[in-house]
């Protein structure tokens, strides 16, 4: 029973100190004048629920892996986990809708999703 929970692109995230997520600016669309274009900065927040056992997150634009870690839940219930994922200066090569996989232990079990639009 491992799956994503939710998604979030966002300006800003952390965790306060009794776990809570603060999540500021959360978007689905971006506009840029032209392509390929930078986004400078941006967060990524990724809810997980985790049986027991020690699973490895995968996070792929594409084909590429852009972040790889592993979780353990020694806990006999299935646990939520929060992930915050800050991404810095993303290439945007085209237009469209951008997607990112999100694998746990090599199996796709969500996609986080934004749309680049043109500037009118």
């Amino acid at each position: 029973m491992d799956l994503v929970t939710h998604t979030h692109f966002c300006d800003l995230a952390n965790k306060t100190d009794n776990g809570k997520i603060n999540i500021i600016g959360i978007f689905s669309k971006i506009v840029a004048a032209s392509v390929p274009a930078v986004h400078p900065n941006m967060y990524l927040v990724v809810g997980l629920k985790l049986k027991k056992g020690t699973h490895e997150i995968d996070i792929k634009n594409g084909k590429e892996s852009i972040l790889k870690w592993n979780l353990e839940n020694n806990g006999n219930e299935p646990q939520d986990y929060n992930q915050i994922i800050q991404l810095t200066n993303v290439i945007i090569e085209s237009f469209g809708a951008k997607k990112f996989e999100i694998f746990i232990d090599k199996k796709k079990k969500g996609v986080a999703e934004f749309e680049v639009t043109k500037t009118e």
